[in-house]
């Protein structure tokens, strides 16, 4: 166990953008992870530049606990979704044919001829969703896989991370 556990209080974001809404480095996480990655990749001297790059790592390999909506009982090992590109303009919203699912059913589904596309179980994932919308929809699923509660706060989000840091040390 570690001795040191930096999540054991919600940082509160500084920059500019975030001053006003109060908003946790842990919460961005889940809802604004592209521009924690902007932070993480191009702020050298940001005053929580640790926190964020410890985000960031341990959020590549969060411990899956969501169970497969296929079979209900293999835990779940990829996130599964199907783009309706005819649906908008930007042609990259996905519609709710959306689940978590384990190796095995994901194969047997692929086998089956069905077209859709997967993605790991981890934050960075994230990035892969051109619209806010669908970004949205991930991190819902996201949340179901990892164990994450549905609803969030800064003092929540801070708890998920400070129980994932405790596992992994």
């Amino acid at each position: 166990m570690p001795s040191y556990n930096p999540f054991s209080h919600p940082h509160i974001c500084t920059l500019k953008k975030y001053q006003e809404k109060d908003m946790s480095l842990e919460k961005m996480m889940f809802t604004d992870y592209p521009y924690l990655n902007w932070i993480y990749n191009n702020l050298e001297r940001y005053r929580d530049k640790i926190i964020v790059e410890t985000l960031i790592t341990i959020g590549e390999n969060p411990p899956v606990t969501g169970v497969c909506r296929s079979c209900k009982s293999q835990i779940a090992s990829t996130i599964c979704f199907y783009r309706a590109d005819f649906l908008t303009s930007r042609g990259r919203t996905m519609n709710n044919n959306f689940e978590a699912r384990c190796a095995k059913c994901e194969e047997e589904y692929l086998n089956r001829g069905h077209k859709h596309m997967s993605t790991g179980i981890q934050f960075s994932s994230i990035l892969n969703f051109d619209t806010a919308q669908d970004r949205n929809i991930f991190v819902k699923k996201l949340k179901y896989a990892i164990g994450a509660p549905a609803r969030l706060s800064n003092e929540s989000a801070a708890k998920y991370f400070y129980d994932l840091f405790q596992s992994i040390e």
